[in-house]
């Protein structure tokens, strides 16, 4: 019996998957040649690479929603809505904090 070739020093690029039987999500790695999963409750914290832009990132709760998690960076907000700068925070705090003196 050929043993297959597999690679296992590897970052695993997760993409979430329902199996059919028991409705439970699992999160497949769906690069060529590996066979690893793990279930959703294993799933959290695990180093991952990103679906779009391949950087390693850590899974957290929002993104595990996702079918193909992605990194904070390739993100995109929604549209109409904007993000403060950290510039403006700053300067709305110490007008607030020159107000109290």
């Amino acid at each position: 019996m050929a043993r297959r070739k597999t690679n296992k020093n590897h970052l695993h690029r997760y993409q979430r998957f329902t199996l059919k039987d028991s409705g439970k999500d699992i999160f497949r790695c769906v690069l060529p040649g590996c066979r690893h999963y793990l279930f959703e409750q294993f799933a959290l914290g695990q180093h991952s690479e990103c679906n779009r832009c391949a950087r390693e990132f850590v899974l957290n709760r929002e993104n595990m929603e996702l079918r193909k998690p992605h990194c904070i960076d390739c993100t995109k907000g929604r549209k109409g809505t904007k993000k403060p700068r950290t510039a403006d925070i700053l300067e709305s705090l110490d007008d607030l904090l020159s107000g109290l003196r």
